[in-house]
Formats: structure tokens, sequence, C-alpha cells
């Protein structure tokens, strides 16, 4: 962290002495007060006194001898009096207005005398203070440089600022060529494709044109803004296009400007001067163009992706907080639960009897009462065959409290067990939801790393396909939010988006005030699942207890087959709830375990006798990866080509036992696969139920299902049949 601090720190000072000399060598009068200008408009941004040190050590370097440098020193002092004016007062400090008028009132009167009495004319002394003043002021207020403090994203500057700054920039660029090599042609060529790239064609075109004008200005030849201002046009028209492409067309504008200017100076040396800044701009890393993109965001949308990165680093740490404290409550109910108390209760209750004994120490129960009492909260018989044995006067009384106090303990035993089933119940729910809240903390950690690069193509690229864009935010996994008209519907946004970024999903649309409207949107699936259910009632009853879920969340589908206990009414009752149940939870987030564990303490909580065979099967259509879960239901069938994979499970149905009890695996599926679900009605009466299914697959889902339904009916309805039959497809694109 330190190196890069001080890393941060040399490149501040090296690009403002750079600016500094830039501005010190222009010496055409009408370019020089911008040599002063840049000066003030440092001292004016809140930057560090060092950068009239600077200035003075570039105004020497430009132009050697006692005059510059008195010139220069004097416009040094004046803006170092200035700094310890600003910092002495806290109001002037805070108001940018007011170091304006410090400044102003400080270093203009300055500047002219300088200049006059080393020997310029009053006429010089005023432009100089003038223009130096007027042109400082704007720069101070759009310029993105804060010496000492770190650099400001040229997103800040308006388009005023920025077209000064430009002119100035290259203005001092256009004097400084060693070895007869034009700086300033390099930079040039470098610094118009970025803009383009990075912040918009417009502006990448409205910028070169001014760079165009500021190495003109230095030389004082409008042909060479003729030929610079023709690349900035052809890089403009063919910037849509890969790197290398806008970066060759801004060469070739060049040369055939120099060429139809045959004025143009210089000739090959700046065709060579630009074809070295295009060759650096094309051969920029992908990672360097997205951190330039970054570097010139529009300040509006920086401040919106600084606040939402802050929400996402603040996010997770509560959320993490909030989970690990939900993990101490789980762990501390789950500890709880009933204890046996009973052979303390009957110990104390007998030797109250053995105290109020006539017999007292002649009596030899005395010495075992304890074990005696243990024995029988036990079910043992040691006790009786004690009292039985031993001349005890108060033997009966002894057997009929330990049965009053068995009773007592045994009802107080009861009530801590159901009060224990109830913590572990609370513990297996609070668990679940502290892995729950700590995977949102996670994927909003992912969430929230939004790709500047990404955010700004769709924001520029989306109206080009019909869809306005009033600002987005998108995440290197291709997931964000674009707010859109509120007259665009969501398949409309979808195929506008997915133009832009490829194949995504609109998932929902939110109110985002009177014109806009958010369209939060995922990376679109590469499969999609096809189904189809058929099911026939036990023969007597009208309604069937088997029922489905199908439903999607995300690129997550979730398959579903439960079978009620009974039949009828109550079972469909009965098994609808269980869908339900499951579907919520896999909606909130919960992964499909932790659905089947809530619909098992939801049935086991419930008095009498209340179970279902369930089948559950979350697919990931982005993968293709199946998670097969089965509770006390008949195998699942995955059939792959001609071949026909069994997955058998669990025997016991969810809500038989107090903790569920289910199989759970994990296969691969490929589009073109099927996967059959049936009932226990189906596969009691089919003996060979892989056979019976290969028979009746076909291309049609439908036919499968009623196929093997019907197969099944043949032998009698003794019991609901049910069959779910899913086929992977793939997803068609946007």
């Amino acid at each position: 962290m330190k190196a890069r601090r001080l890393i941060k720190t040399a490149i501040v000072h090296a690009l403002t002495f750079a600016f500094m000399l830039a501005g010190a060598c222009a010496e055409v009068l009408t370019v020089r007060p911008f040599g002063y200008a840049m000066h003030y408009a440092v001292l004016l941004a809140g930057g560090s006194p060092l950068a009239s040190a600077y200035y003075l050590a570039a105004s020497f370097i430009a132009d050697p001898g006692l005059l510059s440098f008195a010139a220069a020193g004097g416009t040094a002092i004046a803006g170092a009096a200035a700094g310890v004016i600003i910092s002495a007062c806290r109001r002037i400090k805070r108001k940018r207005m007011w170091r304006w008028i410090v400044h102003t009132l400080l270093q203009a009167p300055l500047c002219a005398l300088l200049v006059y009495f080393t020997g310029g004319t009053v006429l010089a002394a005023g432009l100089t203070a003038l223009i130096g003043t007027a042109a400082g002021a704007m720069m101070s207020f759009a310029v993105p440089l804060i010496a000492g403090k770190g650099l400001l994203a040229p997103g800040t500057l308006g388009s005023a600022g920025a077209g000064v700054f430009c002119i100035v920039l290259f203005s001092g660029l256009g004097s400084v060529s060693p070895f007869g090599f034009p700086i300033a042609y390099t930079v040039f060529a470098f610094s118009v494709p970025v803009a383009c790239k990075c912040r918009s064609p417009e502006t990448g075109m409205l910028l070169g044109v001014l760079a165009a004008a500021g190495c003109s200005l230095a030389g004082e030849d409008p042909y060479v803004f003729a030929a610079l201002a023709i690349a900035a046009l052809v890089c403009r028209a063919f910037c849509a296009g890969a790197r290398p492409i806008p970066a060759v067309a801004l060469v070739l504008g060049y040369c055939a400007g120099a060429y139809f200017f045959a004025e143009a100076d210089p000739g090959y040396t700046g065709a060579a001067a630009t074809a070295a800044g295009a060759a650096l701009f094309a051969l920029l890393p992908k990672r360097a163009v997205k951190a330039l993109s970054s570097y010139f965001r529009p300040a509006g949308e920086l401040t919106d992706i600084a606040a939402a990165a802050g929400m996402g680093r603040l996010l997770p740490e509560r959320l993490v907080s909030a989970s690990e404290a939900l993990g101490e409550m789980s762990a501390l109910l789950s500890s709880g639960g009933g204890r046996e108390y009973a052979a303390d209760c009957v110990g104390d209750a007998l030797c109250g009897v053995c105290a109020t004994c006539s017999r007292g120490e002649l009596c030899g129960m005395r010495e075992n009462v304890r074990a005696l009492a243990f024995d029988y909260a036990s079910g043992g018989s040691a006790l009786k065959s004690a009292v039985l044995g031993e001349p005890c006067m108060s033997g009966g009384r002894m057997l009929k409290l330990a049965g009053e106090v068995m009773r007592e303990v045994r009802g107080r035993a009861e009530v801590a067990e159901r009060e224990r089933r109830n913590a572990e119940s609370y513990a297996v729910r609070l668990e679940s939801l502290r892995r729950l809240v700590a995977k949102m903390a996670d994927e909003l950690a992912e969430d929230y790393r939004f790709d500047v690069f990404l955010s700004e193509k769709l924001r520029r690229d989306l109206p080009e396909t019909g869809v306005a864009c009033g600002g987005c935010l998108v995440t290197a996994k291709r997931r964000g939010i674009a707010l859109v008209p509120r007259v665009v519907t969501a398949e409309e946004a979808e195929k506008g988006i997915s133009r832009v970024l490829g194949g995504v999903r609109v998932e929902r649309l939110g109110d985002a005030g009177p014109v806009w409207q958010a369209a939060a949107f995922a990376p679109a699936p590469a499969l999609d699942i096809v189904y189809a259910f058929a099911s026939r009632p036990k023969d007597g009853n009208t309604v069937s207890g088997d029922g489905y879920s199908v439903t999607g969340f995300g690129t997550t589908a979730l398959v579903s087959l439960c079978d009620g206990s009974g039949s009828g009414r109550p079972a469909s009752r009965l098994t609808q709830t269980a869908l339900s149940v499951i579907e919520d939870c896999c909606r909130a987030g919960f992964d499909a375990g932790e659905g089947v564990d809530t619909v098992n303490s939801f049935l086991a909580s419930r008095p009498g006798e209340e179970f279902g065979a369930m089948d559950v099967i979350a697919i990931d259509l982005s993968s293709g990866e199946a998670d097969i879960i089965k509770a006390g239901t008949p195998p699942t069938l995955v059939v792959h080509g001609d071949t026909v994979t069994v997955i058998g499970g669990s025997s016991l149905p969810v809500g038989a036992l107090e903790t569920a009890s289910y199989s759970l695996a994990r296969r691969r599926l490929m589009p073109g696969d099927c996967v059959v679900l049936v009932s226990d009605g189906v596969s009691d009466v089919l003996r060979d139920l892989s056979a019976s299914v290969s028979a009746s697959l076909s291309s049609n889902v439908r036919r499968t299902a009623e196929g093997i339904l019907s197969e099944a009916a043949s032998c009698g309805c003794r019991d609901d049949m049910s069959v779910l039959v899913v086929r992977i497809v793939e997803a068609e694109s946007a």
C-alpha cells in the first residue's frame, strides 16, 4: 500500500512538472500567458506549493536567464503568499471562489509588473495578466490535477475546461521537439483515439480539433491544424471498430491531410510521430484500456459508481456480521434441550421418606437409596425387591411416592422433549438462514465489482439499438441494471441489451421515476427445459394426492414431484402445501436441500402422522449441473441417448422423522437428456420401469408422459399415479 501511494505521488509530481514545462516553453506572445495560467490553475485547484517550485524550474529551463528567472520567481512568490493566506483562513480554504479572489488580487498585478519590468511592453504585460488570470480561473475549476493529493479523473472536466486544457497542453508541447521529433504529434495520435473510446466519439473528435488548434498556435502554422483536424475526424469515423482500426485511420488521415496541404511541416517526421502514438494506443493491453475508461468517466457516473461500490463494500460486511450472530444463536439453540431429572427427583423423594422413618439408622436402605432411585428411574425393579426383602415400615409409602414422582417427571420430560425438538428445528432453520446470508454477502461483494468498460459500452451503444439509456451499471459477469424508458417492454430491453453485451435475460422491470424504469438483467442461460405432467387419481377418487411444481429462479430450474400420505383431498392439500413451502424457500435463496429440510420440519411439527414422498431436482441452466434429491420416492430415470440411468434414493419420506433423511445425487445434463419422475402408484405396477420408459420415449414429452401413464393404468389404478417428464434443450438466443 505504501509503495503504491509513493508511486502515485511520484506520478502526480512528474505530471505537474511536465505541465509547467509545457506552459513555460510557449514563447509566442499569445500563448506565453498560458504558462502563468497553468501555474495559477494548479494553485487555485488546491495544489501543493511545490507547484510554484516546479514552475520556477520549468521557466528557467525553457528560457535560461536572470530576467526569466525573476519573472517566474515573482509569480511563484505570489502563489506561495496566496497559499499561506488561504491556509490561514478556513473560510477561504473551503470556498473556491474566495481562493480565486485572493489569487487574482495577489498574482495578476504582480504578473503584469514583472512582465513589464523584464522587457515586455505594457500591452504584453496586460495581456499576460488578463489571459493568464482568465485561463487559470477556468482551468482551476476543470483541470484534473491536484498536486500532492492525487489525480482527479478527466471526467470532471466540463466542455470548456477540456477545450482550454487541450489548447494549453498542445500549445506547449508543440514547442518541444527533441532531435526534431514532434512530441505533440505522438501525444495527439495516442490521446484522440483514447478519448473516442473511453469518453465518447464526439468528445474525442472535439478535443482532437482543439488539440490541433493548440499545435498550430505554437508553430503559427495553419496547415498543421488542417492536417491534424482531418486526422481527428477520420479517427471519429472509424472509432466503432477494433482498437487498431481507429489508430490506422488516424495515421492515414494525417498523411492524407499533410499530402493535400503540401506546406504542412513536418512531413515524414510528423507521419512517423503520429504512427508512434497510434501504435502505442493499438498495443495497449485490455486492462489498461479499462483503467483509462474508468479514468475518463464523466463526473456524474463516476459519483454513482463510487457510491454503489461503497455500498457494495459495506453491505457484505454487515451481512457477514449478521450471519455470524445468527451462527451463535443457532449454536446456542442446538446445545439446548430436555434433561433427564428423574433419578434426582426420585432420590430426593425417597431420602425424605427415609429421614422420617422410625427405624432411622437401623434401616439398610438409607445407604443405597440413591442407587435404587436411579435404577427405578431407568425402569428397573431393584427398589421393589429391596422394599420386599428389607423389613421396611415405609416401603409402601416409598413405592407410591416414587410412582407419583416418576409420573410428574415423565410429564416434565415430555415438555422438555418438545422444547428440545422446537429448539433443534429453529436451530436448523437459523443455520440455513446463516448460510443464505453468507452466500448473499459473497454475491453482493462480487456483484458490486462493476466493470467500467462494459458499463460505458452499454451506455454508449444501447441508444443505437433503438432503446434510450439513462445510465447503467454492469459487472464483469454481465449482470447489472440499465435505466430504460417506461414505454419499453422487457422483450425490447432484452433484445437491445443482448445486441450490445451478448445474450442476456431481463429478469424484472422496476419503477425508477416518471420517465425511467430499471431493467435488471443477467446472462441468458445456455439451456432450457420442456416438461409434461400426466396424472390419474386412485379408483374411486376425483382428486389425486400427487402434485408437481416446475418453476425458475434466475438461472436455476426447480422441478418437484410430491406424493402426500393418503389419497383424495387431504393428501392433495398436504402435497400442495409441501410444494409451496419448497418453492418459497428456493425463491428466498435457499438451496433445494435446505428447502427439503424446511418441509420436513414443517410436517414433523404438525399433529398426527403427515408425511410425503418427494422428488426435487435443481438444474443450473448455465452449466447443466443438476442436484437430484429423493426422499421416499421410486427411482428416477435419466435418459441420455440410448442409455437409461436409474437413480435410487432414500426410503423414508419427508416428515417421517424429526431430521430429514434424503439422498442427493449430482448429474451433468446435456441438451437432449430426459429425466422421468414417477410416483409409487406407477412404479408398483410396472415391473420393468426402464423398459417402459424406453418404449414410450419420444421427442414429444407429452406423448412420453401419457404413454408411461397409460401402460401403468392398464393394470388398474389402485393408487394415485403421476408421471413428470423433463427434457433439456438448448435455449433460444435473444
